[in-house]
């Protein structure tokens, strides 16, 4: 159903703006409360913490109440959350508005991602993802507008929150849709052809046999590095830009949201590639030109260098965690399928909540120069772990479009 899809694209919207939103007002909302700048690390767990519990309880609150109703609730819990970190007195007030943050994204990422895949075609899956991106683009957009107008992050804060609060009366409208739509497989064209014996008895088992599985343990790497290294840049960035580059925090605010919107213009584009290209193509041309993105970043070839390097990036990233998403069951079987992408995403957060506040201390302690260095890293790591991953698996990727 066309009107259901737009309204998931709708919420995944809603998932993308608090994203991007703390990296770049906190600049200026650390030297507010008097704050180390490390401190924004902390911050960072917390929602983590929150989005890794939330994940987890996902499946059981989907019977318990279902998918619709789930993403309106949790949206309205981030709207709130947004709200009252706009009129937080003290970091104290932050940190349970956070807690709340986390768990209102941990169960709109885990439940649209499970109903995608479950009812729609793979390319839908390049493009909710990009719809995340208009929502991590548009957000700081919105914030460097109130930076520019009165240099006061609370309204940025407070108009993202209000926005959600719109996103949660559509998704309370729409619920008699998610009734409506019936699955549909996204692994091949038709619908999905029913377990065999011995598929039922591999889900039976422990959920933790999919690890033994050759290859698994790099497609959860993959993913953990590549989160920790977009939410490093996107935390981060502003900081960069303004330390040392000489960008001040509005126009840093705007540069992060191109970074954010070359992640979602290059899903969309992904999204009508992956007909023709398989995902093995795809995250290959990804990491590559985020690299070489990266490379230029780490050059002092001026301010629109700068500007060209993390939309670069922003481009790279795009088709790397939808594709790895969608691979999953080429390389690994369907019945093993559900609880591998579980894995993965659970390597995906562990990997920001490991990665990022470590990446934070250290550029707070030395000099935020040293982003650069650690991306090219990054890149490295990311390159030498995807290509163990396609020789260990045996079997082909099969196209997207398959």
């Amino acid at each position: 159903m066309v009107l259901l899809l737009i309204i998931i694209y709708i919420a995944f919207i809603s998932l993308g703006l608090p994203d991007s939103l703390f990296g770049v007002s906190w600049p200026l909302m650390h030297v507010e409360f008097g704050l180390d700048n490390a401190l924004a690390g902390v911050v960072t767990i917390i929602v983590i913490v929150g989005t890794i519990v939330m994940s987890l309880l996902t499946g059981k609150l989907i019977r318990k109440i279902g998918t619709g109703k789930l993403t309106a609730l949790s949206v309205l819990l981030t709207a709130l959350s947004l709200i009252g970190i706009s009129f937080s007195p003290t970091i104290w007030f932050i940190l349970p508005c956070s807690i709340l943050l986390g768990i209102g994204a941990g169960a709109v990422d885990s439940a649209l991602n499970h109903f995608v895949a479950t009812h729609y075609r793979p390319q839908h899956m390049n493009w909710l993802h990009c719809f995340w991106g208009v929502g991590v683009t548009v957000s700081p957009l919105i914030m460097s507008a109130f930076l520019v107008d009165n240099g006061n992050w609370r309204d940025g804060y407070l108009t993202i929150g209000l926005i959600q609060i719109f996103l949660t009366l559509i998704l309370l409208i729409s619920l008699p849709l998610w009734k409506q739509k019936k699955p549909q497989s996204p692994w091949v064209n038709g619908s999905q052809p029913e377990q065999s014996i011995e598929e039922k008895k591999v889900l039976s088992r422990s959920p933790f046999r999919p690890l033994k599985i050759r290859g698994v343990t790099f497609a959860i790497l993959i993913l953990g590095l590549y989160c920790a290294w977009e939410n490093i840049l996107g935390t981060w960035g502003a900081t960069f830009l303004i330390r040392t580059r000489s960008v001040d925090p509005a126009m840093a605010a705007r540069w992060i949201s191109f970074y954010y919107g070359g992640i979602m213009g290059g899903r969309f584009i992904a999204g009508f590639l992956s007909y023709k290209v398989n995902d093995k193509t795809l995250i290959r041309a990804g990491i590559g030109l985020a690299s070489f993105g990266a490379l230029i970043l780490l050059l002092p070839l001026g301010k629109v260098t700068t500007f060209i390097a993390l939309l670069l990036i922003g481009l790279g990233f795009a088709p790397i965690f939808p594709s790895s998403i969608h691979a999953t069951a080429d390389r690994f079987g369907k019945e093993a399928a559900p609880d591998i992408v579980g894995y993965q995403m659970a390597g995906a957060y562990s990997g920001i909540l490991i990665l990022q506040p470590i990446i934070g201390w250290v550029s707070s302690k030395t000099t935020f120069a040293i982003l650069p260095y650690f991306f090219i890293g990054f890149a490295l790591i990311l390159f030498i772990l995807t290509e163990r991953l396609n020789q260990t698996i045996s079997q082909p990727l099969a196209s997207i479009g398959q």
